[in-house]
């Protein structure tokens, strides 16, 4: 929420405007990069990567069939905002999640379910 009100008050702000610069961000879905290793370990209770990444997968991958991303996958879509493709595109938090936004949000898992994210984890492994 901090990122989406930030973003929409830099992207209406008459000194970027009158500039035609354009503030935007992303927000980016389970992506692959050189963190995940120190991600999936601080996820797990025991530090194991493994586990981390088992835990991640069942809680926000597996539950929609979902993959995680490369860093291309969210490269690109940047270079086409920053285009002239996408000139009168600003003050926007744009969700690159192969749709996981739009399918559930935790709240409505937890809540749907009435289980923790442990026990959801657990189930989904199963």
């Amino acid at each position: 929420m901090i990122v989406s009100s930030y973003v929409t008050y830099k992207g209406m702000s008459k000194e970027f405007i009158s500039k035609k610069i354009r503030i935007n961000a992303i927000n980016p879905g389970d992506t692959v990069t050189g963190l995940t290793d120190g991600f999936n370990k601080s996820t797990s209770l025991t530090g194991d990567k493994e586990e981390g990444a088992r835990m991640i997968e069942n809680i926000f991958l597996k539950s929609w069939n979902g993959f995680p991303a490369k860093p291309e996958d969210m490269g690109y879509p940047l270079v086409v905002i920053g285009s002239c493709i996408c000139s009168y595109i600003s003050g926007q938090l744009i969700y690159i999640d192969y749709g996981l936004t739009s399918s559930w949000t935790n709240a409505a898992l937890l809540n749907q379910n009435n289980k923790s994210i442990e026990e959801i984890s657990k189930d989904s492994s199963n």
